[in-house]
């Protein structure tokens, strides 16, 4: 049964303060909150003493939250050349997560704990997914950290998430990442992608840009059957780790639509999917306008549960959190149309990280106005 650990997560009171209701995944029916969340940063808790993570939970409660993404760097365990899992290789990162994820049930609130992946799933690694040896690694790193979650029994943990935000700029799936980023892994990617056109009847050429261009049906085709293969293999081993969690994915949003990149670019070529393989979709928006990035997951009448675990205002169009009635002509609308028509949704972020602010608080713990404006929208639940 693929959901039956929330049932019981449900039956502790803290759990249900904000309601509940009945969602329908893959026939089964659970009994599911609405959730209203922030994101912590890795670079902000990291930092916090034991001290700071009892108040700003404790805050993040009192404020109306009953949700939390957090940013978890789960590879500082691993050994990737004899692929074990080993706290002792970060005890103290591993002490402060343990302390964390126990403090985030203790106070009632739900976690989505992000999976970073580590970039090229160890050290140097000049090779394309299809390469069994990475494959290996993926398959490890997903499933050791879907069984390390089911083993620790903490029950409030939303989904497992494969990707943090697949929308472009995907070095396992987008050839053009290859070029672009002049990687050693191209040899890899150049067979596969000649491989696939000499399989699909054509004459194979070399992963050029005129070539992506000239040849763009195929690229389009290619680049997102790998995409589909590589969601795939990242779901199915979550459930070996873990056969009840919820797979959930940040799949791309309608690019043709959405980005910081003209409709030109290559990677916008993917055109990704992969719905299929996932029991959450995680869209994320930080567009002007709702429609965009939301409304094609929302409106979707696939059996899914959507939970829209980043919004933020259009950041990059000069929009900042210190701007306060610019944030809120922008998010109420956002936040209301995940409450409605989704199940819930997690602000970017809880805290400023770098010299944006970005933040509902700035570096040094000080609330914004913005907070105490979603903080009374959130009294009126």
């Amino acid at each position: 049964m693929i959901v039956a650990f929330f049932i019981v997560c449900i039956s502790t009171p803290a759990f249900g303060q904000l309601g509940s209701q009945h969602i329908a995944s893959h026939g089964t029916v659970i009994h599911f909150p609405k959730l209203y969340g922030v994101n912590i940063k890795y670079v902000n808790w990291e930092k916090w003493t034991n001290e700071e993570v009892d108040r700003e939970l404790a805050d993040i409660k009192n404020r109306g939250f009953n949700f939390v993404r957090l940013e978890v760097y789960f590879h500082r365990f691993i050994d990737w050349t004899t692929l074990t899992f080993d706290p002792l290789r970060n005890q103290t990162f591993y002490d402060k997560l343990i302390y964390f994820l126990n403090n985030l049930e203790q106070k009632g609130l739900f976690v989505e704990p992000l999976l970073m992946e580590p970039w090229k799933f160890g050290d140097y690694m000049p090779w394309w997914w299809t390469n069994s040896i990475l494959q290996d690694r993926i398959r490890f790193f997903y499933q050791t950290y879907a069984e390390w979650l089911k083993n620790m029994g903490w029950e409030n943990i939303v989904c497992i998430t494969l990707w943090t935000e697949a929308s472009c700029y995907l070095e396992w799936v987008d050839g053009y990442y290859i070029i672009e980023k002049n990687l050693q892994n191209y040899y890899e990617a150049n067979e596969d992608w000649r491989n696939w056109l000499s399989q699909h009847g054509m004459v194979p050429v070399d992963l050029t840009m005129d070539n992506i261009n000239s040849h763009i049906e195929q690229y389009i085709a290619w680049s997102r059957t790998r995409f589909n293969e590589v969601t795939q293999m990242k779901a199915n081993a979550v459930k070996e780790g873990w056969s009840s969690a919820l797979v959930g994915g940040e799949i791309g949003h309608p690019l043709e639509r959405c980005g910081t990149v003209g409709p030109f670019h290559a990677s916008k070529y993917l055109q990704l999917c992969a719905k299929s393989y996932v029991d959450v979709l995680n869209p994320h928006d930080y567009v002007d306008s709702t429609w965009w990035c939301l409304e094609p997951y929302l409106d979707t009448n696939e059996d899914k549960i959507i939970i829209a675990d980043e919004i933020g205002p259009p950041f990059y169009r000069g929009v900042y959190a210190n701007d306060t009635k610019m944030w809120w002509y922008y998010m109420e609308p956002k936040m209301e149309l995940a409450e409605a028509k989704g199940k819930g949704f997690a602000i970017w972020s809880w805290m400023d990280y770098d010299e944006r602010t970005w933040g509902l608080k700035d570096a040094n713990f000080n609330p914004r106005p913005v907070l105490e404006l979603v903080s009374g929208w959130l009294a009126t639940r």
